[in-house]
């Protein structure tokens, strides 16, 4: 009845919980008072914006950095995705004498949100990304992945291979780890953004949004106990492969917070039949259908496992 509890017996049949998930919206932003010879230039990634609900401020980023080009106007205009959490890092110092765990100490982080990096030591900046390992057929010893797991309190541990299913970190080695802490659903329906701090390595007079593409939504709490008890054991009769059509269905449900149901059946239930294909129907939190991108995500997270 306990979370903890729930949570551990999970572990042992390979069940990461599903975690909380922030909002996102589309919002259109504007750049003027430009150098003439200015044509294009990067926003960073976590660049900031902000929105008020119950007059309550909460944050927005961007996920990933977006490129502005001048258009025949002289004007750097450009639709793109914010997502609500307050990006934090936190870094650990591998140690052979004192091992060290790698909790992420904030609850409520977005786990699709972690990037995990690898720097050398104090003295080498040499620096590895590490990806998350979800299907271990991939994994070789070599191979700089992380593992995931649901710790005590509603945190995460990231853990790493040992040299056998992915590479060992080594003492000296200083883990960094970014990640986006959210409010689930308390921005949903959101539809006024401000714009809060960025920079684009040039000079500028403003940075305004003209409309919002798309009002915020999506969000959605951690997964509940009673889901965790149920989906547990049958993600379990998975084995993290795609072979008859509900095998599709949970890994997708698992593995993506956004996404409030899926469907998927064989091509042998298809008016007329076509063999050899699976069809697969995903309905995001707020949405009635789903990005091109992320479609393209899913085909591309379900080759490995099919």
């Amino acid at each position: 009845q306990q979370r903890d509890s729930v949570v551990s017996r999970a572990k042992e049949l390979g069940y990461l919980p599903v975690s909380s998930n922030g909002a996102t919206a589309e919002i259109v932003l504007n750049f003027t008072g430009l150098g003439a010879d200015v044509t294009q230039f990067t926003l960073p990634k976590n660049s900031k914006f902000t929105t008020t609900v119950d007059d309550v401020t909460y944050t927005f980023v961007t996920p990933k950095a977006e490129e502005f080009f001048k258009a025949a106007d002289g004007t750097f205009s450009k639709s793109i995705e914010i997502k609500e959490g307050e990006p934090l890092t936190h870094q650990f110092t591998v140690s052979a004498t004192n091992p060290v765990r790698y909790i992420i100490p904030n609850p409520g982080v977005d786990t699709s949100s972690i990037i995990v990096s690898v720097q050398e030591s104090s003295t080498d900046s040499t620096t590895t990304d590490y990806k998350r390992a979800t299907n271990i057929n991939q994994v070789f010893n070599t191979s700089p992945v992380f593992y995931l797991e649901e710790s005590a309190d509603e945190k995460y541990e990231i853990i790493f291979g040992s040299g056998s299913l992915g590479k060992p970190v080594k003492a000296g080695n200083i883990v960094k780890v970014e990640y986006l802490v959210n409010s689930d659903e308390a921005t949903n329906g959101a539809t006024s953004f401000s714009v809060e701090d960025y920079s684009i390595g040039t000079s500028y007079t403003s940075a305004t949004i003209s409309s919002v593409a798309k009002t915020a939504n999506g969000g959605r709490p951690q997964e509940t106990i009673e889901s965790i008890k149920f989906q547990a054991p049958r993600n379990y009769q998975t084995q993290n492969r795609a072979v008859i059509a509900e095998d599709y269905s949970r890994i997708l449900l698992s593995e993506n917070a956004d996404l409030q149901s899926v469907i998927a059946f064989g091509g042998e239930e298809y008016d007329p039949p076509v063999n050899g294909k699976v069809y697969i129907a995903v309905k995001p939190f707020g949405e009635l259908r789903a990005t091109q991108n992320k479609k393209t995500a899913i085909k591309t997270s379900l080759k490995t496992r099919t």
